[in-house]
This record gives structure tokens, C-alpha cells and sequence, in this order.
């Protein structure tokens, strides 16, 4: 199964040229189109999906039209990610990627493999989920590998042995009852998110190990300087994140009782999902010193304040004023903010990015400045107090799933520089009844206007393309 394979291709292209490369970041939909394309070779989409959902495919689309040398190390680096972040063999692993580097014309292709041989390897389902006591499985083993103890129901504390020299990613996922873990001296490799789902961890003890330390309830890799894992418990009011840490990894914090975050001056990057659930943190608070964030009012900015990089999710203000020189909001920024009702914009903003203001069920209404010229993919889903939406002038795009779920929004008029409204952009707006389509728009994403009001009208003006569109998705629409 090494080698690209021809369906999967034709059904690939087939999907990019009809949808456009932003699509690889929307696994399920490439599924669904996968399950009418190709709907007898499960497996093989099955492993397709997998590597897709790790983001590969927009990694991988970096390296169309780059020297050899560059494609290589693109290639290995998600290759390493996937033998690391999934269960998936080698040669599976290598299938998809040739099977995706055809359909994307990047003109690469890794070689099989030859399996050899390993070590003892702890898999998914060589234990039961309902064992209490999971040291005597870990005798003689080598790897965790991917999932191995994962949705434990039972266990409360994992002591591994040391004859244990690698823990592969989401070793212990789900692990509801985990509170205690001892790390041996052994472990060389400890892979992402290995905890995560784990939301009663109370301890966690890296024992006389040379790379990872545990210091005042967070794991730390000492190599690469990045905080992994800190305790869920509610001992802990404040976390002190320690000097020399330069990376807070993904679902570090997760589920977290924590309430005050302290970073480093050293501190360089701060994943995506760092701080996901965390919804009693009320502040983050930067050393002066730290040359890439800064914080005012608890939240972290880029040092230059240029962007607005993560609110914090228990924040209890019902309003915020973003500082002046904003020009971006990033991803997920204010996800989940409970208390958020308003928020006032900078007449510097230009982009809001994807997820900002997902779930911020408070949030009422929505007043951009002109200097927005993109709303980002699932930008404010699921905000479902908003009634009103006032898009600038000077906007470009809205995103995929965009206002999707947004149950209380009426109406809304799509400005004249619109030219692209993405999959799903109002999709389940319940109480929308009226939208008025300007002349630029070029495209509309498959079920923009889904399972909205029955009564929904549709006003269009000068718009060939968005008439034909209406007309074949059944929706009604007049002529302005």
C-alpha cells in the first residue's frame, strides 16, 4: 500500500477542483466526498482521513513548485508527525502521502519501506479499558505507542516501568480516573498530548530522568524547552510557568482549574489549544522582559500589540476594547469567552481569524470597522445571542461556517467588495430572514443558507451567479 492510488487521486482532484485547496483544511467534507466517490475502499479512505485530520495536506501543498531538497524535508516532516501522532503503519503512512502529492501535482513520491522487527509494543486494546491496576501489562515493554491506554475508565495511578524508553501520543487519552503518573528515568520520547482528556490529573512525577522534569505540577521537556502537561487539580490558583520554557504544547492546560497564567520572558510560542477549557482563567500576566508576547488587562498581545493573540476564558468583564494598533485577531482568540457581550473594535483591524469568537454564547452584536477585509473560517459560530451584524465596507471574504449557528441573527447585508461567501457561512442561522447579495460576489460555498428560516429571502443585486445559485439549491430569492 505504499504507492499513490488511482482512485483515490481522480476523487481527490476531482474535490480540489471543484471546491479549491482551502478544503484540505475540512476533513469531513473530503470524507463525504470520498464516501460518493469512492465508497468500496474503506480502509484505504480511513487512513486517508486520518492524515488529513493531523493537517497534512496544508502542510504538504507548501512544497508544490520547491526544489527537491525541499519537497524531501517537507515530506519527512510529516511523516515524522504522523509515525508520532497517530497509530498508522509506515507504508500506510507513505500511501497517503503519495496519494495526496499526485492529486496535488506536487510531483513527490517517498519509497516503501521494509518493516522490521521492533521492540516489545504496548498497542490500542492489548489491555482492557476497565483494569484498574495496568503494571503488570507494562512488563518488558519498550513503546506506548498511539492510544495504547487510551479511555481507561478505572485506573487511578500509572507507575511505568523502565524498561519503558518511549510514550507515543495520546498514550493515556481519556484516562477519566488518571490522577497519578510516575515517568521513569528510561523514557527518551514522550510524544503530544499524551494526557489529554485526563481532566482529574492531580500528579505528575518525571523521576530522576535526564530530559523531562516536573516542576510545581508541569511536565516539562527540558531538550526542547516546552512546557507538555500541567495538573488539572484545583490545588494550584495560579501556574508560574517556568524560566527557559520557550513552547506551551497543545491541551498543556486543558480542563484546568487554573485562574492566573505567569510567562516567562523566554517564552516563544504557545500552541493553538494551550488553554482549551480553561474557564476559570481570568488573566494572563507576560514578564515585561519577553520580546514576542506582552499582556494589558490579562490578555496576551504580540509584543508590538499588532496582533491580539489569546483572551482569557473566564475573563469576567462583559465588555472589551481592543488596544488601538490591532490589526489582527488570531485564531481562536476569544473561543468560548463566557462573559464576553461586547467587544469594540480598532479602526486598525484588518483580519479576524478562524474561530475567534466561536461559542461566545453572550456575545450580542457585531459592529466591524472598515478596515476589515476578512472574517475567518467558524469566526463567530455558534454565537448564539447575536441578533445584528454590521459588515464593513471593505470586506473581501467571509469564512467557512463563519456565522454558522448563530440562532438569533435576522438579517444581514453582504457589502459590495464581497466577492467570496464560504461553505456553510450562515448554515443553521434559524431566525434569518433576510440577506442581500451585491453584484461582486463570485462565489458561494455548498450550504451557505442551510436549515435557515423556511421564510429566508434571498435579495439580489445584478448578480447572474448568485441567481443560478439560488435557483439550484432551491432558495428563494427576489431581484433588487
Amino acid at each position: 500500500m505504499n504507492t499513490a492510488n488511482a482512485e483515490f487521486v481522480t476523487a481527490l482532484k476531482y474535490v480540489f477542483e471543484n471546491c479549491g485547496y482551502e478544503v484540505l483544511a475540512d476533513t469531513r467534507r473530503i470524507n463525504a466526498f470520498m464516501l460518493d466517490l469512492v465508497p468500496k475502499r474503506g480502509s484505504e479512505r480511513e487512513i486517508l482521513k486520518k492524515v488529513l485530520t493531523e493537517n497534512t495536506g496544508n502542510i504538504l501543498i507548501k512544497a508544490y513548485g520547491q526544489t527537491d531538497d525541499d519537497k524531501k524535508a517537507i515530506f519527512s516532516e510529516c511523516f515524522e508527525k504522523l509515525k508520532e501522532n497517530t497509530e498508522l503503519k509506515e507504508n500506510e503512512i507513505i500511501f497517503a502521502l503519495n496519494t495526496l502529492s499526485e492529486s496535488l501535482d506536487i510531483g513527490y513520491q517517498l519509497s516503501e519501506i521494509k518493516e522490521e522487527i521492533s521492540a516489545k509494543v504496548l498497542k490500542k486494546g492489548d489491555i482492557p479499558t476497565n483494569v484498574r491496576n495496568i503494571e503488570e501489562y507494562l512488563n518488558d515493554v519498550a513503546e506506548i505507542s498511539y492510544k495504547a491506554l487510551s479511555c481507561n475508565t478505572e485506573c487511578e495511578k500509572a507507575i511505568i516501568p523502565e524498561s519503558v524508553k518511549q510514550i507515543k501520543s495520546k498514550a493515556f487519552f481519556g484516562c477519566t480516573k488518571l490522577k497519578q503518573v510516575i515517568i521513569p528515568s528510561s523514557a527518551e520520547q514522550i510524544g503530544e498530548r499524551i494526557f489529554e482528556g485526563c481532566d482529574k490529573l492531580e500528579s505528575i512525577t518525571a523521576y530522576k530522568n535526564a530530559r523531562y522534569k516536573s516542576i510545581n505540577g508541569m511536565l516539562t521537556d527540558t531538550l526542547n524547552h516546552e512546557l507538555m502537561r500541567a495538573v488539572n487539580g484545583n490545588i494550584y490558583q495560579n501556574f508560574s510557568i517556568p524560566d527557559g520554557t520557550e513552547k506551551i504544547r497543545a491541551y498543556a492546560f486543558e480542563n484546568s482549574y487554573v485562574k492566573k497564567i505567569e510567562i516567562p520572558s523566554t517564552l516563544k510560542e504557545i500552541s493553538l489549544n494551550a488553554f482549551v477549557n480553561c474557564i476559570y482563567l481570568e488573566e494572563y500576566a507576560v514578564n515585561p522582559m519577553n520580546r514576542i508576547f506582552s499582556s494589558y488587562e490579562g490578555v496576551v498581545y504580540s509584543a508590538d500589540t499588532k496582533e491580539l493573540i489569546r483572551y482569557p476564558q473566564g475573563k469576567r468583564n462583559t465588555g472589551y476594547i481592543i488596544e488601538d494598533r490591532t490589526e489582527r485577531i488570531a485564531e481562536k482568540a476569544f473561543y468560548g469567552a463566557e462573559y464576553l457581550e461586547n467587544v469594540t473594535f480598532t479602526g486598525s483591524l484588518k483580519t479576524i481569524g478562524a474561530e475567534s469568537f466561536e461559542n461566545c454564547i453572550k456575545l450580542r452584536s457585531v459592529t466591524l470597522p472598515n478596515s476589515v477585509v476578512s472574517v475567518g473560517e467558524r469566526a463567530f459560530e455558534n454565537c448564539t445571542a447575536i441578533q445584528n451584524v454590521m459588515l464593513p465596507k471593505g470586506i473581501e471574504e467571509i469564512g467557512d461556517m463563519s456565522f454558522s449557528g448563530c440562532t438569533m441573527l435576522k438579517s444581514i447585508s453582504i457589502a459590495q467588495t464581497v466577492s467570496r461567501i464560504g461553505h456553510g457561512a450562515f448554515m443553521k442561522c434559524h431566525n434569518l430572514c433576510r440577506i442581500v447579495i451585491q453584484d461582486k460576489v463570485k462565489f458561494i460555498g455548498d450550504g451557505a443558507f442551510s436549515e435557515c428560516s423556511p421564510s429566508l429571502e434571498i435579495c439580489i443585486r445584478n448578480n447572474d451567479y448568485a441567481e443560478i445559485y439560488c435557483k439550484s439549491h432551491r432558495l428563494k430569492y427576489n431581484k433588487l
